[in-house]
């Protein structure tokens, strides 16, 4: 999302784009899924154990956001991925933000370092 929306932040300004904008992002096949890969110092779920960890009800899970104004700033793009991965994180029902560290030099900020292709 981070990615995307930096992308797009150059295009909007580089070609004079106006909105209003819409994204909709939609996880299919998630239906009795866990929810997993967070930040440094948060439990992973394990198969069988119940640690507060709910699989998914929904067979997909859409999250949908309107905005008048495009984000300029890396700030206001880092706010609107961070705001995209909450809403994810509150369909599986956790109220925590798992995608940023818990402890250690990174505490409570994303840890790009974390996360691999």
């Amino acid at each position: 999302m981070w990615i995307g929306a930096s992308i797009q932040a150059e295009s909007v300004g580089r070609f004079g784009l106006t909105g209003p904008w819409e994204l909709t992002l939609v996880l299919h096949g998630t239906e009795n899924a866990y929810l997993a890969g967070f930040g440094v110092g948060w439990a992973e779920p394990v198969p069988g154990m119940r640690w507060g960890f709910r699989p998914q009800q929904d067979p997909q899970v859409v999250i949908r956001r309107e905005w008048n104004t495009f984000p300029k700033t890396e700030n206001d793009i880092r706010d609107l991925a961070f705001d995209v991965g909450a809403r994810i994180g509150d369909a599986w029902g956790m109220r925590e933000r798992r995608f940023l560290d818990r402890g250690g030099d990174m505490d409570g900020k994303f840890n790009a370092g974390q996360w691999r292709l």
